[in-house]
């Protein structure tokens, strides 16, 4: 006997980088510094796992924390127990979201004012969804958490009948959430009639240097890199031609990188 499915999406899509103050903010009570606490330490054990394979890296731990955080909302006993130790969250379920939700809150306001990579204004989407199965009784203690802490209202789809419509119906969210850059995040076959709920977080960051580099002291030079061979104390030098760009100050403010 085959289970009912839930999927758990988080997806996230950066645009150049911000570097700015958030000048005259509120300060920021306990829960939200403890929940920010608490996504750094998971986030330090993700890279831990996820930095074992090859190659490049790049991921969203606040994405994913977000995600198993609506989730948790859900959970009880000794599955609420063993999502808060691997997530590290040390406040109690009536606290945790509500702090969420307001460093999420936090977040949006620190780009105000600020330009994006594109010459248009700096942009900060964190969006929630949850895709429920048209008929399936969901608690409404579970829906309301959603709602009022990540903003996430349930949309009724119909996974047992139609699949592949509703796979299309969630990429095409994640498409308009993230300005058409993530346009296929869930792949065909994923979702079968199987599927009773899906939680999507995308998360999409536009923003522009605060001061950003001169493309005419930009040039391309050899990186010269040492690689010790096993077995005997010899190196082989490897070189590759990145963008080196000559100034003063730090890095992104006219050193040379």
């Amino acid at each position: 006997m085959r289970l009912a499915s839930v999927w758990i999406l988080a997806c996230v899509l950066g645009v150049g980088a911000l570097c700015i103050g958030h000048a005259g903010a509120a300060p920021i009570d306990k829960a939200t510094k403890a929940i920010a606490g608490d996504n750094n330490a998971f986030a330090i054990d993700l890279y831990g796992e996820l930095s074992k394979a090859e190659g490049n890296l790049f991921f969203s731990p606040f994405s994913i924390s977000t995600a198993l955080g609506m989730t948790y909302a859900g959970a009880k006993g000794q599955t609420a127990d063993q999502m808060a130790k691997t997530l590290h969250f040390t406040l109690p379920q009536d606290h945790l979201h509500s702090a969420f939700n307001r460093l999420d809150l936090e977040l949006a306001q620190r780009g105000q004012g600020a330009e994006g990579k594109d010459e248009g204004g700096f942009r900060l989407h964190i969006v929630n969804a949850i895709w429920g199965q048209q008929g399936t009784q969901f608690l409404d203690d579970f829906l309301d958490t959603l709602a009022e802490n990540y903003g996430a209202g349930l949309r009724l789809l119909d996974f047992r009948r139609d699949p592949e419509t509703a796979r299309v119906t969630i990429n095409d969210w994640i498409s308009e959430q993230t300005e058409g850059k993530i346009e296929d995040l869930i792949p065909p076959g994923a979702i079968d009639t199987l599927t009773r709920l899906v939680l999507t977080n995308a998360i999409y960051f536009n923003a522009a240097w605060a001061e950003s580099f001169d493309k005419d002291m930009t040039h391309r030079r050899p990186l010269l890199s040492a690689r010790r061979q096993p077995g005997h104390g010899a190196h082989d030098e490897a070189a590759d031609l990145l963008p080196l760009r000559r100034g003063r100050g730090v890095p992104g403010r006219g050193a040379s990188v």
